[in-house]
């Protein structure tokens, strides 16, 4: 068979899967269905895995003083104590996007942390409003001082 035929089907299937990942419904089930699997595997030991998720949970929460969302000085003590535990990589799923509402001195040990070790990833994200005539999309990413 030629080449071409299994090319356009490989095309039709990425533009119609990419569409539909655009739909809340199916974006739904597909997160879903992703989370099954995770279930039906079950957890890996950390001896096991290359990565390690550390979760903001209930239970994290109430061993820190304050709530969450936590001063920014307990991300700088948790980086470098991840680092002399010798991770490659630190990815947090927060946003930044505010001044630490504790004291601005957090924001500063939390941004000196980041620079020290070179190995942390910040997340960024967009929202998007309906406005009169479409959609604006807003940037929240870390804010300038880290």
């Amino acid at each position: 068979k030629p080449i071409g035929l299994y090319l356009l089907i490989a095309g039709v299937a990425f533009l119609v899967s990419s569409l539909m990942s655009n739909i809340p419904t199916f974006r739904s089930v597909e997160l879903d269905f992703r989370d099954l699997l995770f279930e039906i595997r079950g957890p890996l030991s950390v001896e096991e895995s290359p990565i390690v998720l550390i979760p903001i949970s209930d239970e994290a929460d109430s061993e820190i003083p304050q709530k969450y969302p936590w001063p920014t000085n307990v991300y700088a003590k948790l980086i470098e104590n991840l680092n002399k535990a010798g991770v490659k990589a630190i990815v947090f799923d927060v946003i930044f996007d505010q001044p630490d509402q504790y004291d601005a001195k957090n924001d500063t040990l939390f941004a000196q942390a980041l620079k020290k070790y070179g190995n942390v990833v910040l997340a960024g994200d967009f929202r998007e409003e309906i406005v009169d005539f479409g959609k604006t999309r807003t940037r929240l990413f870390p804010q300038q001082l880290l």
